[in-house]
């Protein structure tokens, strides 16, 4: 249990595939590196320049489009990460000439 580390569904695929390597080192947090030993860093989101919150929108107005079932947030997250990959590969097979 010492060494288990939790990844959201796009992560832990990205693990598999090798994109990164998760490493444990003794008596500092798990690290997490490139195939070249490049160490990956943390990075945090920042606000968006230019949004402003709308204080006549409640906290609770969104609702589900359903049946009011359970919002699943990592599902949610991991569907953008996926969207946001495929479209990143997408992009670079266009840049190298392929595609139709």
């Amino acid at each position: 249990m010492d060494n288990l580390v939790s990844l959201c569904r796009f992560h832990h695929r990205r693990h598999h595939e090798g994109a990164f390597e998760i490493r444990a080192v003794s008596g500092e947090p798990i690290r997490f590196e490139l195939s070249d030993g490049t160490v990956l860093r943390p990075v945090v989101a920042l606000p968006s320049p230019g949004l402003t919150s709308n204080p006549n929108v409640a906290a609770d107005a969104a609702i589900a489009l359903g049946r009011g079932e359970y919002f699943d947030r990592d599902h949610a997250v991991s569907v953008i990460a996926d969207a946001c990959w495929t479209r990143r590969a997408v992009v670079r097979e266009l840049d190298r000439g392929g595609g139709d």
